[in-house]
């Protein structure tokens, strides 16, 4: 037998795993259906649930088959698969560019839970680059533009999650100069 749940597993976290709580007669061993949320193993010799689930699942029923010489028995455990949405943070700045010269990356300075990616909005001036696998703003700006808010959200499978950047790009007015003469 088994306890049939049901079990909510946090996505991005090794489980407690799930046993059989007793078993009789002869067995040659476990069978389950239908397959387990991604992450999650079925140990077909110990008839146990392990491992960490890396995508949200709904509650599902699972049948779990003990095999043996005169025959056959199931149960039943009912498992959710849960993902948080991340988190992100940014120091927000406000940053401020010169134009022509390669930034200091802006990078996040924290970040939590399962991620699949990063976007920004609006898109950034000429030259600086947003990396949508590490979320870091790197580059050389080639236009000026005033202080300007860029959200950048996080993705992950359990929701998203925003934080704000302030830059601005500036470009040195241009100088002049001449010798000082005498000029004949």
């Amino acid at each position: 037998g088994y306890d049939a749940g049901p079990y909510v597993f946090p996505v991005s976290q090794a489980i407690t795993p799930v046993a059989k709580s007793s078993v009789t007669g002869l067995v040659t061993g476990y069978s389950i259906a239908p397959a387990l949320p991604a992450g999650l193993l079925f140990n077909t010799t110990s008839g146990r649930i392990e491992g960490t689930p890396t995508a949200a699942s709904v509650q599902t029923s699972y049948t779990i088959t003990v095999h043996g010489p005169g025959g056959t028995a199931q149960a039943v455990v009912h498992i959710t698969t849960t993902a948080s949405a991340p988190t992100v943070g940014y120091d927000a700045g406000p940053y401020v560019f010169p134009v022509s010269q390669a930034i200091t990356p802006v990078v996040k300075s924290s970040v939590t839970g399962l991620v699949t990616g990063y976007s920004i909005a609006p898109a950034l001036p000429a030259g600086l680059l947003f990396n949508p696998t590490s979320g870091t703003i790197s580059g050389t700006p080639t236009a000026a533009i005033p202080p300007t808010d860029f959200i950048i959200t996080v993705h992950g499978p359990g929701g998203t999650a925003q934080d704000t950047v302030t830059l601005s790009t500036t470009a040195d007015a241009p100088t002049l100069s001449y010798a000082a003469g005498p000029y004949s």
